[in-house]
């Protein structure tokens, strides 16, 4: 069988790569599961929950201050 490397640099060219919107970490680097806590779509959608958790405390309630309408 043929031996198959992947190089870290390879994934971050990776189209699906999704980031935590707070600590801007990417899934991958990360053994914390990403997210969708709110309606939020898009490149804010996705954040770690003691990420969520910690802004909800740092600014005192869990609206979100993006898709809230």
């Amino acid at each position: 069988m043929e031996e198959i490397v992947l190089y870290m640099d390879d994934l971050h060219t990776n189209s699906y790569a999704y980031y935590c919107r707070i600590c801007h970490e990417a899934e991958y680097e990360s053994c914390r599961k990403l997210e969708t806590p709110c309606a939020c779509t898009g490149t804010v959608k996705f954040a770690h929950r003691e990420c969520i958790q910690r802004w909800w405390v740092e600014k005192g309630n869990i609206i979100c201050e993006i898709c809230y309408p």
